[in-house]
Formats: structure tokens, sequence, C-alpha cells
């Protein structure tokens, strides 16, 4: 029951984030959360607070990026549990086209309910070319 609940969470804060309201994520998250998405480019993070992640979450947002999940695994007791999720991310234009696309797979660890460890693994060269799209410079 628990692992079921879990997932059926994740589930509704990743559709509060595609609809543009990120605080069902940073209310589950830690404090001192690690919040890592992994690469060289301008979305490379590697921050150890929710201030952080906050910040990091608004330019999501604000580039208008939806993570779409394909699969959500529970695992382990509430001291210690893992979420992994396979998704698409993508984004688009303001008339709707599709911009960028991206799949991977986060891997979340939480204590107690919590969000401690955060880490996304994706394809970095397609998120280089959302940078290259955006007008961004690649380094974080």
């Amino acid at each position: 029951m628990y692992r079921w609940t879990v997932k059926q969470l994740a589930k509704f804060a990743f559709a509060r984030l595609r609809h543009g309201d990120p605080r069902l994520f940073l209310a589950l998250a830690a404090e001192d959360l690690h919040f890592r998405f992994l690469g060289q480019h301008s979305w490379a993070a590697d921050y150890r607070s929710k201030d952080e992640a906050r910040t990091w979450l608004r330019r999501y947002l604000r580039a208008r990026l939806e993570l779409q999940p394909h699969e959500i695994v529970v695992s382990g007791p509430p001291w210690n549990t893992l979420i992994c999720t396979r998704f698409t991310d993508r984004a688009t234009d303001e008339d709707g086209s599709v911009i960028y696309e991206n799949e991977g797979v986060l891997f979340d660890r939480l204590r107690w309910g919590r969000i401690r460890e955060h880490i996304s693994y994706e394809d970095t060269q397609r998120t280089l070319e959302f940078d290259r799209t955006l007008g961004v410079a690649s380094d974080p």
C-alpha cells in the first residue's frame, strides 16, 4: 500500500508540474535537497537546497517544459524509498509547436516522505540543442 501511495503522489506531482505548479514537489522536498541535473549545458545543476531547486524549476516552467512520466517504479521502506521514473520531456513555443523533446530517467531518494536526492539522467546532446534553440550559452 505504501509504494502504491508514493507512486500515485509522484504521478500527481508530475501532473501539477505540467500545469505550471511546482508547489507539491517543493513541499515534498527536504530543505537540504541534493538536486542534480547532469551534463555540461545551461540546465546543469548540483544544488544542495530547496531554494536553489525552486529557482531551477521556475526556469523550467518559463521554458514551457512539460514532463510526462511513462513508468514509475517505487521500492524500499519509508525511511529509504527509491523512485525511478522513465519519462519524456518536451517544450513548445507560443504556437504550440514542439521545439524540444528528450527522454530520460529520474532517480529520487525519499526518507520519511521527504525528497532528499533528485537526479535527472537525460540525453545531454538534445539538451545542448535546446540551449541553442533558446539562444543561451551552454556553460552552467
